[in-house]
Order: C-alpha cells, then structure tokens, then sequence
C-alpha cells in the first residue's frame, strides 16, 4: 500500500516538474523569443544571420544617394539654357552618362544619320579598295524637283565615274557629307538596291538597342518619318568608334584627295570643316581636346500641299562630337538646334550662319566637363 502511495506521489510531482518547465521556456512549446531587429539571436544563428542581412539593407535604403561626381554638369548647364532638342554626353571611359537632354526624343537628324551609312558600309565591305558602280539612278532623287533635296552637300562624284573606291566614297561621305556618294554607297552595299539598304540601317539600329529610330534614306535629307535621338545616335557612333579603328581614322583626317573625273580631270581635295578644334582668333567654337565626328544641317522643311510645295518650318542642325580630357573619352550627340539664320559673319568676322546653336552647345558642354 505504501509502495502504491510512493508511485502516485512520484508520478504527480513529475507532471507538476513538465509543466513548470514549459511554462519557463516557450520554445518547447513551438513558440520563437522575440528577437529585436539587428540584435543576435543564439537560439538560431541562421535567423540572426537573415536578421542582419535585412537590417543592413534597410540601412542601405535610408542612405542618401552618392554625392553627385565632378563630371556631372546638369548645374552647371540647365537644360533649358541648351538649343539643342535632343542632347547625350556620355562618359566611355567611365562608361557613364554625363548629360541628357529628351535624349529619347525622335527628331530629324539630317547628316548626323551618315555616321550610320558609314558602319554599315565598314561592316559589309571587306575589301575597301574595290570599285564601285556610280550609275544615274544615284543622283535622280536630287533632280526631282523636291526642295528638301536641291542645293545638297555633295562629294564632287560623277555619275558614270569608273575609278571611285568604296574608301573614297567613305571619306566623301563624312569628310565632305556628299548626299549623292551617299546613295553610291548605298546602291553598292546594297546590292544594287538602296531600299535594300536602308533595311540593313534599321535592322543594324534595332540590333543596337536604339527604340526611336526609322531612317528612310542614306543621307539624312528630310522625309516626316526620317527620325532618330540623340541617345541612338550615340549608341550607332559608339559601336562604329569600339568596333572599326578606320571610322576614327575618316573623322579625323583633315584633308583627301579625290580621283579624277569630267570636273575635276586632275582629282581634287575634301577638306573637313571641323569649326569644334580650329584654334583661331576669328573662331567663336573653338574647343580644347574636341574633334567632330559628323556635322549635319537643313535650312528648312518642305511638304508638298495644295498642289505645290511649301516651307514646313525651319530647318535643324545637328552634331556628334568627342574629347579626350585628362586621359577619359567623352562622346556628345545633338540632334534639333534651329538652323540659324543670322549674318554670314558679325562683326569680328566669326562664321554664325547655320551650325552656330549646334556649336555653342558643344562649347558649352564641353568647358563644364573641363572645369
């Protein structure tokens, strides 16, 4: 009998032992000690662990953005001080924007669109030194009567000419912006079909990333659907300089000499007008350790209405540019400054006349990342 008392003695008091334990410690209970954020939790160091990530990320969410780098000149330049329309200074050294003006903003790019006849030519063309065709149907667009194509930039080609070379045509293109040799190139590439070629331009400028592109000729003349930005251009410019060292060498040679033809039977020289690096005291653009990639301007618009064309609005300008300061390269695209229509010269004889808003922003830009 007392052994039988002794057991249930023993029995209750371990029940009554269980449950003070449980009560004592939650976790046996299934549920978790409450952990304050950051604090170490030794009941489980993979929580602590996940706790600490999450605290350290807040952290890093509640810190101010980084101080804005030296090279950045939005102060320095408000955009609404710029003429340009569409605006993208970019950093390659750095590989970071600088500047940004509606970089995104469709507009017409006249030749400033070359840079892309001359990459797909550089991309289809192994052997530079062959003759090309030169046959009349390059020329008849800027015979048609349409005023967006009289009074055309031209290379001095001949049609019919039988000793021009896909690298002369090149420098015919960007060095004196011939819209004609334009076409030639195009014609060529093409396969003898210019439409054909325009394809691979737009096909060249999705592959590319660019989203507010459509080009409708080689050489940049105005057509309402012939658009690009500023930003897809410099993603075509930035391509044709990392991939071709011969696109480099054409923007920067200062003077070609053409073969011979009807005009011209002892050849004749392309000067390139680069108004960005002509240090001179009667040049208002002048810009340290700057060189043009490719000009391009149009005086004014015109759309055949009513039976007879008439002026649309004035024309743009536009410009894709890089500088080398202090060892990092920098590349500047404008497209959409008004063509300006002031004197030929002012009064210290400095050239004003069509290219001038298009230069100043350069200039401009320029000096803020050199200060």
């Amino acid at each position: 009998m007392k052994t039988k008392k002794l057991l249930i003695f023993l029995l209750v008091f371990l029940l009554l032992f269980t449950s003070c334990k449980t009560i004592g410690n939650p976790d046996t209970a299934g549920e978790k000690t409450p952990v304050l954020s950051g604090q170490p939790n030794p009941q489980n160091p993979v929580e602590d662990s996940e706790n600490q990530l999450q605290s350290e990320n807040q952290e890093q969410s509640e810190k101010p953005f980084p101080e804005t780098p030296v090279f950045d000149i939005y102060e320095k330049v408000p955009q609404n001080s710029l003429h340009s329309g569409s605006v993208y200074l970019y950093n390659i050294t750095a590989d970071r924007l600088v500047y940004a003006k509606d970089e995104t903003k469709g507009l017409p790019p006249a030749s400033v669109l070359k840079i892309m006849t001359c990459l797909i030519t550089l991309e289809n063309v192994a052997d530079l030194n062959r003759i090309v065709e030169v046959p009349q149907i390059c020329f008849d667009e800027f015979e048609s009567g349409d005023p967006n194509k009289d009074d055309i930039a031209t290379a001095g080609i001949e049609p019919l000419q039988d000793n021009l070379t896909y690298l002369d045509c090149l420098y015919g293109l960007m060095t004196a912006s011939g819209c004609e040799v334009s076409n030639v190139l195009a014609y060529n590439v093409g396969n003898r079909s210019i439409s054909a070629f325009i394809d691979m331009m737009n096909a060249k400028a999705a592959e590319l990333g660019c989203t507010d592109t459509n080009f409708t000729n080689p050489h940049g003349l105005f057509t309402p659907e012939n658009n690009t930005s500023a930003r897809d251009m410099f993603l075509i410019t930035r391509y044709a300089y990392e991939n071709y060292p011969l696109f480099k060498e054409i923007y920067e040679r200062e003077i070609y000499y053409m073969p011979s033809n009807e005009k011209h039977p002892e050849g004749y020289t392309l000067r390139n007008r680069n108004a960005l690096s002509v240090n001179s005291e009667n040049n208002p653009y002048y810009t340290a350790f700057t060189k043009a990639i490719k000009i391009g301007s149009i005086d004014y618009f015109y759309e055949y209405k009513n039976g007879a064309w008439q002026v649309l609005s004035e024309g743009v300008t536009s410009l894709a540019s890089c500088a080398v300061y202090k060892g990092e390269m920098y590349i500047l695209v404008t497209i959409g400054a008004p063509y300006y229509f002031g004197p030929y010269t002012d009064d210290d004889g400095n050239q004003l006349r069509g290219l001038h808003y298009t230069y100043l922003d350069h200039k401009r830009l320029y000096e803020a990342v050199m200060q």
